[in-house]
C-alpha cells in the first residue's frame, strides 16, 4: 500500500460474514467482512485501507469507540474501538 503505514497492536479479529455475489446485473464475486476490536482510542477512518494477515481490506463503516464517556470499575477492563473491514474479490 502506498503512503505511510502504521501498526495497531492488541487487536482482536473475528469473522463478520461472507457472501457470494451472483446476479444478472452484478458481476460475480465474493465479499469477506471482518470485525476488528482495536485498543481504546485507536484512530481509524471510514474507507481507510487496512492490511490483515497479508490481505488488504477497507474500513466499511465509521468506527465506534466504546471507551468514550466510560469509567471501568476494574482498571484492567479497557473498552475497545470497533470497526468492520471488507474485502471484495471479483
Amino acid at each position: 500500500m502506498p503512503g505511510a503505514s502504521r501498526s495497531i497492536a492488541g487487536c482482536v479479529i473475528d469473522t463478520a460474514g461472507q457472501s457470494k455475489i451472483d446476479g444478472a446485473d452484478v458481476s460475480d464475486g465474493n465479499t469477506n467482512r471482518l470485525r476488528v476490536l482495536a485498543p481504546a482510542g485507536a484512530v481509524i477512518s471510514e474507507g481507510e485501507a487496512v492490511e490483515i494477515r497479508g490481505l488488504v481490506y477497507y474500513v466499511a463503516h465509521i468506527p465506534f469507540d466504546y471507551s468514550v464517556g466510560r469509567r471501568p470499575v476494574l482498571a484492567r477492563h479497557k473498552p475497545k474501538t470497533l470497526f468492520i473491514v471488507e474485502r471484495r474479490e471479483g
